[in-house]
């Protein structure tokens, strides 16, 4: 996870709501995976088994191996198999169901995007199966020890509940396959993963008995940060900042982008021209910080043409997407450098929640799974809702 949720203080209230008087003996939960969307090529199949395809009104086989799907605005085409307007689903008659390189179970549904572009492709399958997906993309099962590998299941299937009961377990979306969410790549059955999802099976984390958005990030470099100041939702003591000094030893607690006048010019002049304002030469970029900690909430962008404000977020978004790649967090200062600016930072992604790299280094000292979660998420409890 290195995106962020726009779920609100309303929604937190809507999950109180929503969820059981009782956490006890809650059944589990099928969860909607958005994998892609618009209008897309991609290739299926199943794993060794003819692929079974349903829609209203009919059924058929498509014959085992691989099959092209052409998603475009008024149809599908799957093998030889053309559908219009209307929904459809898939999934290997027996095993599992493949997209592109990854392999998935469950169903997958396919249908019309509500306002008009393209179509979205969804797997729908149990949390815990889903799970196994989350966990091999978001550590690495061969260098993550079990006790981290385990509080990873446990923070991931809290953020999933969350999004079910925020929006509504019949939905056909809850959360997205990339960094806007979790990442998930398909189920992925590695044997220390399976073990960490079956260790910790129905595990939640609660604050006063309810989930709550278990944000999660790869690395902290010290301190992580506050959900209110980086996502401007309300304030809750589970996300509050917290010392960390697991990650000190890796790659990224600290690290130095350079980056070009021109390519800051790149990156801001659309969103720029956008407000109506004309962008001049990049003279200075002074971080405005956050009340509680060091990363940056805005920009102050003084140019040729006068100066203005710029999310930091959005920045560091469009900065690395304009080529730079390396500018990892908004806890950064900047010096002015030749032609250009020297961005020296620490850490990488939003810095809510639990550190990954710090989970990591404290179960390498011996830290069991629910200390870390304990440390990052101060005041939680865990439950057992299966």
């Amino acid at each position: 996870m290195r995106g962020l949720s726009t779920i609100h203080l309303s929604t937190l209230l809507l999950v109180s709501a929503l969820l059981p008087s009782s956490l006890d003996g809650l059944e589990e939960q099928w969860i909607g995976v958005q994998i892609e969307a618009g209008n897309f090529d991609v290739e299926v199949g199943a794993d060794g088994a003819a692929l079974r395809v349903e829609w209203r009104g009919g059924r058929t086989e498509l014959p085992r191996g691989i099959h092209s799907l052409h998603s475009r605005e008024l149809e599908v085409r799957l093998g030889e198999l053309t559908i219009r307007n209307g929904s459809f689903r898939f999934q290997a008659a027996d095993g599992r169901t493949r997209i592109g390189p990854n392999f998935y179970e469950g169903w997958i549904e396919l249908y019309p995007d509500e306002y008009g572009d393209g179509w979205r492709l969804v797997n729908r399958v149990p949390v815990e199966r889903y799970l196994l997906g989350v966990v091999s993309h978001e550590m690495s099962a061969n260098s993550f020890p079990a006790a981290a590998l385990e509080a990873q299941a446990i923070a991931a299937r809290t953020y999933a509940l969350f999004q079910i009961y925020s929006r509504d377990p019949q939905k056909r979306i809850h959360v997205y396959s990339d960094t806007r969410s979790q990442v998930y790549g398909g189920e992925n059955l590695h044997p220390a993963v399976v073990r960490a999802v079956e260790a910790t099976r129905g595990q939640v984390l609660v604050q006063d008995g309810l989930i709550f958005e278990s944000f999660f990030h790869s690395t902290c470099g010290g301190r992580t940060r506050s959900a209110s100041d980086a996502f401007g939702i309300a304030e809750l003591p589970t996300l509050e900042p917290v010392s960390c000094d697991g990650c000190q030893d890796t790659r990224f607690w600290r690290w130095q982008a350079r980056v070009s006048s021109a390519t800051v010019h790149h990156a801001l002049d659309g969103p720029v021209d956008k407000l109506g304002l004309r962008l001049g030469a990049i003279r200075r970029i002074e971080p405005i910080v956050e009340t509680r900690g060091d990363h940056a909430a805005y920009l102050q962008v003084i140019h040729g043409k006068g100066s203005f404000l710029f999310n930091a977020d959005r920045f560091r978004s469009l900065v690395n997407r304009a080529g730079v790649k390396t500018v990892r967090s908004t806890a950064f200062s900047v010096t002015e450098e030749g032609n250009g600016f020297l961005l020296e930072g620490r850490g990488w992604g939003h810095g809510v929640g639990m550190c990954q790299m710090g989970a990591k280094g404290y179960a390498e000292r011996g830290a069991n799974a629910i200390w870390i979660l304990k440390h990052y998420y101060r005041g939680a409890k865990i439950r057992s809702l299966w």
